[in-house]
């Protein structure tokens, strides 16, 4: 620099405050697998109800006395479906609570996800004690 040219400086009491600039957070991974698990037990939900409702409406209307073999096997395969998307809701609070505890991420997913879950999870042991209590009156 030679000492001709000008020196710009910035006097302390000076009004030019730069904006830092805005932090731009991510989605947290965990928080949105969590939430799709959430969505696909749900949807899997509401087919293993659709498939278990068709499976017993003979029985329901009392066109058939006894199940047979085939519909045991059925209704078996169905129960286990229901069982994956349990241990599915499980993964998904245990991927939700990492999610929220993740710093400097976006949690909504995860706290959409965690409560979700969490909540059919709640939902399914309220039933399953329901119906436990109503088998032994």
């Amino acid at each position: 620099m030679d000492s001709n040219e000008p020196q710009h400086t910035v006097e302390e009491g000076s009004f030019f405050n730069p904006l830092p600039a805005p932090i731009i957070l991510k989605h947290s991974g965990p928080g949105i697998a969590s939430f799709i698990l959430c969505m696909i037990s749900l949807l899997g939900y509401i087919a293993s109800v659709a498939l278990i409702g068709s499976l017993m409406t003979p029985y329901l209307n009392e066109e058939l006395t006894a199940p047979t073999e085939e519909m045991v096997e059925k209704l078996g395969v169905a129960g286990s479906i229901v069982i994956l998307f349990l241990l599915m809701n499980l993964i998904g609070v245990i991927l939700g609570i990492v999610g929220v505890s993740l710093k400097k991420r976006k949690k909504i997913f995860a706290i959409l996800g965690l409560i979700m879950n969490a909540a059919i999870l709640l939902s399914l042991a309220i039933f399953f004690v329901i119906a436990v209590v109503n088998a032994t009156i």
